[in-house]
């Protein structure tokens, strides 16, 4: 027999919520809609409302509600259900003896899962919710993961769970899905909205934000709740919106550092920290930047984990990723300011990478990072001519504002372009016949980049 466990009675009220909670009636009103449902997920990055909004629900519905808030101590069989049946006990006062009699006997997770189902059918007379906030906390725990799976895959009519987590992790979403008794809501639903914006910096700050301020915010932060509230002190200071510079400010940075990246891995860190220099990435690029060749599982393990990784489209080379880009300007701050070096030798590179796609912009762009203005005027050199004849002057005048005089005055490609580039207006070109062409052997300068703009990736 195992002893019973002291309950943390404030795991299984819901948090008092001490912050802004504006009302979202179009995610209150999907929740109260798909409540018939076994399960509704809730599954988005770090501080996307997840909680509140279950908060919300919790005030908002007639249903009798369970609330269980999960967190690392809690990655223990015994004491995951221990305080799973203490949560429905504060509703149904007869649930739990039968449970916790098989959990005590120490039959597995199979057993007490059907011993769960049973208690329900006979001690629980009405529908109900119960809410697993912060699930991801202990998904990774394999007999949790048995007894979720089992319970879910035979629930009673009567349950349903509304689950808050960062990711799937094991949850049996295609079968409950396919039986339409599973739905859910993504990072993108969660995020705010520009009316939203405005709702939430009138009610609560007095802040009247233009329709342009607002729409600005959301599309800068791509709706990110946590981070539109790290900045309130930001816009008090300037009177108004602006875009932010990378490093500021300080108290979304020390989120993401606290929160996030130091919630990870150590591996999985490392990969974030050394991908995040590329604006789009693929397996390939990741593994080239990396000199590695498993980026293939870390790629996954970051999306699983809802790591701010949004897939923008599938191509023949197969997907394309980005992370959320104020994530991205946190991990690159992050490494360029504890490792340079590493942070240099990580764009060199990308810059290879690239320049052997025959991708000379993006390899430029990386060679400049890097502060490698040698590989930079070769791979300017060797592309100068299609990106002249393709009419991207500006590229041309960027690259030459990028590089310090002694740097573009060897030949013979620098030296006899630029002249021309620097001052032509956008959208004009020079006679044919007044440009001297570069002297390079044949097939170089000759390639053909698929890309439109100085990206790491597909075009959009």
């Amino acid at each position: 027999m195992i002893a019973e466990l002291p309950i943390a009675r404030t795991k299984i009220y819901p948090p008092v919520w001490r912050g802004p909670l504006l009302e979202r009636p179009r995610l209150l009103n999907f929740l109260h809609e798909n409540i018939d449902k076994t399960l509704i997920l809730l599954s988005a990055p770090a501080g996307y409302g997840k909680t509140a909004l279950l908060i919300q629900f919790y005030h908002d519905t007639d249903l009798p509600v369970a609330w269980y808030s999960l967190d690392e101590t809690d990655r223990n069989l015994h004491r995951f259900v221990e305080h799973l049946v203490a949560s429905l006990r504060e509703r149904f006062p007869a649930f739990g003896r039968l449970t916790l009699g098989v959990l005590r006997a120490g039959a597995p997770p199979e057993t007490v899962a059907t011993a769960i189902i049973n208690d329900m059918l006979e001690n629980i007379p009405d529908y109900f919710a119960l809410i697993l906030d912060d699930y991801h906390m202990v998904a990774e725990h394999l007999g949790i993961q048995i007894l979720m799976r089992h319970l879910l895959e035979r629930a009673p009519e009567h349950l349903h769970i509304l689950l808050a987590s960062r990711g799937p992790y094991g949850l049996p979403m295609t079968p409950l899905v396919a039986r339409q008794q599973a739905t859910g809501l993504g990072a993108r639903h969660l995020a705010f909205t520009p009316e939203e914006v405005r709702a939430l910096f009138a009610r609560y700050y007095a802040m009247e934000l233009s329709e342009e301020e607002a729409r600005a915010l959301a599309q800068e932060t791509e709706g990110w709740i946590t981070a539109i509230l790290l900045l309130v002190e930001h816009l008090r200071e300037t009177g108004a919106y602006r875009p932010l510079r990378p490093g500021e400010p300080g108290a979304l940075y020390r989120y993401l550092e606290e929160e996030v990246l130091r919630r990870q891995p150590p591996e999985l860190q490392d990969f974030l920290l050394e991908t995040a220099i590329l604006p789009l990435f693929n397996v390939a690029a990741c593994n080239a930047v990396r000199a590695r060749d498993d980026s293939a599982r870390w790629i996954e393990e970051a999306d699983r984990r809802q790591l701010f990784l949004i897939q923008v489209e599938t191509t023949a080379e197969g997907p394309w990723y980005r992370y959320h880009h104020l994530f991205r300007e946190f991990l690159n701050f992050h490494l360029r300011s504890w490792d340079p070096a590493r942070y240099r030798v990580l764009h060199q590179r990308a810059g290879r990478w690239f320049a052997g796609r025959g991708d000379a912009e993006a390899a430029v762009a990386h060679f400049l990072e890097a502060g490698d203005l040698e590989a930079a005027v070769e791979a300017m050199e060797g592309a100068v001519r299609s990106v002249y004849a393709a009419g991207r002057l500006e590229t041309l005048g960027r690259w030459f504002r990028a590089l310090p005089p002694p740097a573009c005055g060897r030949p013979p490609a620098c030296s006899s372009i630029r002249p021309r580039s620097w001052w032509m207006p956008a959208g004009r070109r020079p006679p044919s016949t007044s440009w001297t062409k570069p002297r390079r052997p044949a097939g170089r300068g000759t390639t053909k980049s698929g890309w439109r703009s100085r990206s790491s990736g597909p075009p959009p």
